[in-house]
């Protein structure tokens, strides 16, 4: 059993170490090929890579010395920037060296003041102070605080440990002061606001100061005003446009610029469009009535009684749509006989009389479209017919005179008969 237990247990250990050798071997390759292309940013990547992999690999010890050239080429870029007084673009650089690589003193001082700076001024979603912030600033006071007054870094260094303390006692009054607003009382937001109000213009953190004490002085007004919405809102509730107007007149109450103007001004809003509906809605009701009959004068005088509804109103939209549809019922009883005529007469051939008739339906009215696909269609019969005699007028015609007076474009010219016969299946 015990035997056993060792070979699995061995051969599980050996599995593991093969997986983290692999998982090297992977990550130095895909260094390497990025460190290949010459490319800083790409060479920054690779730097990364390889910090990543197991120290206790073999392939770690045989990165270690590629990652000790790509470092060196870097900081060399970064010391070229410096020596340019570009300090920004040194420690943007020379980010990408790990901060544990046995490198010399200014290299080391220089990646210090990289990433105490990277520390002081990264970005936080949270506009507030936080807990992180002030850790950070604190790592990266520390981290300035150990470059010797011997590196040629130390000036600029010093510059920014001014500042950075600065910083970190405003964020600290800061942090305070939300505490205290915390709390959610008018009270203690004026105390916060009070605190938040001794950082003074200079100081670093003055912008972050001015938008916290902006943001309290709002949730103040909303404590003020939030009964008066409610009061306003519970009016409403009870419907009625005596109530409707007096919750209007309450929301009122909150005047322009308050925190809660603009929810104050929603409820009215709504609260007006209600009181409309009460005083439109009869009429509505009215016009359908009058609608219902189907009849060109019940529509008539439904249109008129819709059209009281005033522009700007609740059911203004709603009128006219109504008057639209009414409109278009009364234009389709009116010229639904003139189409069905225009088809009676293409029916027993007299297309050219039907497309006449069914062009009396004006552009705009209801049937207009159904109008012109059917003329569409007729003039395509008429077209075709009229294809068909064509070659028979021209047998006939030639050069000769008995027969070219004898027959006329249409169908045999002098007889009765035939005219009729034209009539009927030729136009």
């Amino acid at each position: 059993m015990n035997s056993n237990y060792w070979v699995r247990t061995r051969s599980a250990q050996l599995e593991a170490k093969i997986d983290r050798e692999e998982t090297a071997r992977r990550q130095l390759s895909q260094a390497r090929a990025l460190a290949k292309t010459g490319d800083l940013a790409k060479l920054g990547e690779a730097l990364a890579l390889v910090k990543d992999i197991n120290l206790e690999t073999a392939a770690w010890v045989e990165a270690k010395p590629d990652v000790d050239a790509w470092a060196d080429k870097v900081l060399q870029y970064s010391f070229q920037k410096w020596e340019e007084e570009d300090l920004d673009g040194a420690i943007a650089v020379v980010q990408f060296v790990p901060p544990d690589l046995d490198l010399p003193t200014e290299a080391q001082d220089l990646i210090s003041f990289g990433y105490a700076k990277r520390l002081a001024t990264d970005p936080y979603d949270q506009w507030t102070p936080s807990y992180g912030q002030v850790y950070n600033l604190r790592e990266a006071i520390q981290a300035v605080q150990r470059i010797s007054p011997t590196s040629p870094f130390y000036a600029e260094a010093q510059a920014s440990l001014t500042e950075w303390r600065k910083k970190l006692d405003d964020m600290v009054q800061l942090q305070y002061a939300s505490t205290l607003a915390r709390v959610g009382q008018r009270a203690t937001y004026a105390l916060a606001i009070a605190e938040a109000e001794k950082i003074t213009q200079e100081r670093p953190q003055r912008l972050q100061a001015q938008t916290l004490v902006s943001h309290w002085r709002k949730e103040i007004q909303r404590l003020e005003d939030r009964p008066i919405l409610n009061q306003a809102v519970q009016l409403a509730a009870a419907g009625g446009k005596a109530n409707l107007r007096l919750a209007i007149a309450e929301a009122n109450k909150v005047k322009l610029g308050r925190a809660l103007r603009v929810e104050g001004q929603t409820y009215i809003a709504e609260w007006q469009d209600r009181i409309e509906i009460i005083e439109d809605q009869p009429i509505m009701d009215k016009a359908a009535k009058l609608a219902a009959n189907g009849k060109v004068s019940g529509l008539n005088n439904a249109i008129a009684e819709a059209k009281k509804v005033a522009k700007g109103r609740a059911l203004y939209d709603e009128a006219q749509a109504s008057i639209k549809a009414w409109t278009t019922e009364i234009q389709t009883i009116e010229d639904r006989p003139i189409l069905i005529r225009a088809e009676n007469l293409a029916a027993i051939g007299s297309l050219s009389a039907a497309i006449d008739t069914a062009a009396q339906i004006a552009p705009g009215r209801a049937l207009y479209g159904e109008a012109r696909v059917s003329i569409a269609i007729w003039e395509k019969e008429r077209a075709y017919i009229w294809s068909l005699q064509a070659p028979a007028a021209d047998s006939y015609g030639g050069d000769g005179d008995s027969y070219g007076d004898s027959y006329s474009d249409d169908g045999y010219g002098d007889s009765d008969d035939s005219d009729g016969y034209q009539d009927d299946y030729y136009q």
